[in-house]
């Protein structure tokens, strides 16, 4: 298209950043509200063009949010030092509009769910068939025993609620320990792999009894609100993966492979040392230090099953909200050596 148009935004920003006891205590707080103009997209448009889609410049996306630190030294003194860091950030953010014709664009088709950007929503909803609820209970068909659903719902949404990390490094002398605690709320993650795995029976919980039978009883009610005592008809729960009742991915809602993808993370850990400057006097050295460094040591909690909340087979937009195929994050171990002149 040689009509395209840069993107462009504006955005409003202010913010303090306050010291007090001599830097023992330093808070820095910034809120921002960025609107976004002209985003390149690529509908679909009629095939009778001559083409099957056309990058355009469209829409509007409203963004604000507050970003946080605040540094802490509780404890100094001659040979011994604590300083902690914190940091939140919260951003929220609104399609306001796409096109005159358009009020609902996909950006990532993933298996059995779609991302998309809806005007009026929040950037990110996730779409896909949904449970039938009744007073907060599934609902289950009494003829077959297999939950009702609801198709082109919306069953999440890829953006976390909040970030945040907090840094303690302690330093005695010449020694000085560090690690960084990292944190995501919220998020939702459309997990393909469980989608997959647990029709096709890979995953332990797909071992108990009755999942594979004609003995499976669903949890939920009927559509007369009794509780459901129907069992699966045999002809769902046949030993074909692509009818396995209890978790079928031509059967189940989709909403069942929505996983929350908050997590705490060791982000990193180091151990440093310093040379001693009586070492250095007299060299071209002025300074000198060591030190051993891991990276994603350890994920200390997490909701999605099987996988890191993090990893992604593709990058782009298939990094939000969407497990499939992705390979263990590896965990970093190395050695630094800094040498000032």
């Amino acid at each position: 298209n040689s009509k395209l148009e840069p993107q462009r935004s504006k955005e409003f920003e202010f913010g303090t950043e306050v010291h007090f006891l001599k830097d023992r205590i330093v808070l820095d707080v910034a809120y921002y509200n960025t609107k976004t103009f002209n985003q390149i997209i690529n509908p679909n448009i009629s095939a009778s063009s001559g083409q099957l889609a056309a990058w355009i410049n469209a829409g509007q996306i409203n963004n604000n949010g507050i970003d946080a630190s605040l540094s802490l030294v509780p404890v100094k003194s001659q040979n011994f030092t604590w300083t902690l860091d914190a940091n939140w950030a919260q951003n929220k953010n609104k399609v306001i509009k796409l096109t005159d014709d358009i009020s609902s664009y996909p950006l990532v088709s993933m298996v059995g769910a779609t991302v998309v950007a809806n005007t009026g929503r929040p950037w990110g909803d996730i779409y896909g068939t949904d449970y039938v609820y009744l007073n907060g209970q599934r609902v289950v068909d009494p003829t077959t025993g297999l939950y009702q659903k609801k198709a082109n719902q919306v069953i999440g949404n890829v953006m976390p609620d909040w970030t945040g990390g907090l840094r303690n490094t302690f330093s005695y002398k010449n020694l000085s320990v560090s690690f960084l605690i990292d944190v995501r709320k919220g998020g939702d993650i459309f997990s393909s792999d469980l989608y997959y795995g647990l029709a096709s029976g890979l995953y332990p919980e797909t071992a108990v009894d009755g999942y594979r039978t004609d003995q499976l009883v669903l949890s939920g009610v009927n559509p007369n609100g009794q509780t459901n005592v129907t069992p699966v008809s045999s002809s769902y729960s046949a030993s074909e993966y692509t009818y396995n009742a209890a978790d079928s991915y031509s059967i189940t809602p989709a909403k069942r492979f929505v996983y929350d993808g908050s997590f705490v993370k060791l982000r990193e850990a180091s151990i440093t040392y310093s040379l001693p400057k009586t070492l250095l006097s007299g060299t071209f050295i002025n300074d000198a230090k060591i030190s051993i460094v891991g990276r994603n040591l350890w994920i200390i909690h997490k909701n999605l099953p099987y996988s890191d909340p993090e990893a992604s087979q593709m990058g782009g937009l298939y990094s939000y909200g969407s497990s499939i195929g992705a390979l263990p994050t590896t965990r970093d171990i190395g050695v630094n050596i800094t040498v000032k002149f």
